[in-house]
């Protein structure tokens, strides 16, 4: 399934949450199939789910969700691009691990599939 490379992350101990550390502004790099750049995610924690916006240093931007595991370090997400030229949605999983907020992620957009995406932040 498209989760699968994943469940390592989900379901990796974590020990006791951490508060909630994962709201605010997160930027860092992203890099997949169709390219690299630049990314920031500003994110809101409530309770058991993320919401939020992301955005490209080379332009896009769109809609995040994303639902926490269990002990709250890590979530499996949502990314959708409402982008007339270039519509996109993607899935993945992200975890914070030692203070960066590292994941994978895999979609599709008008270019066709979107594969070993990866991507590492730090709190701005």
């Amino acid at each position: 399934g498209m989760l699968d490379p994943l469940g390592s992350v989900l379901g990796a101990p974590l020990g006791p949450g951490p508060g909630d550390q994962l709201s605010g502004e997160w930027q860092g790099t992203y890099a997949d199939n169709g390219g690299s750049g630049e990314i920031v995610f500003t994110l809101e924690r409530k309770d058991g789910t993320l919401r939020g916006t992301w955005q490209l240093n080379r332009g896009g931007s769109g809609p995040f969700l994303g639902v926490l595991a269990s002990g709250g370090r890590s979530f499996a997400f949502v990314m959708y691009r409402p982008d007339r030229e270039c519509p996109g949605a993607f899935i993945g999983t992200a975890a914070v691990v030692e203070g960066r907020l590292v994941g994978a992620y895999q979609g599709s957009d008008c270019r066709g599939e979107v594969e070993g995406g990866r991507m590492d932040l730090l709190k701005r």
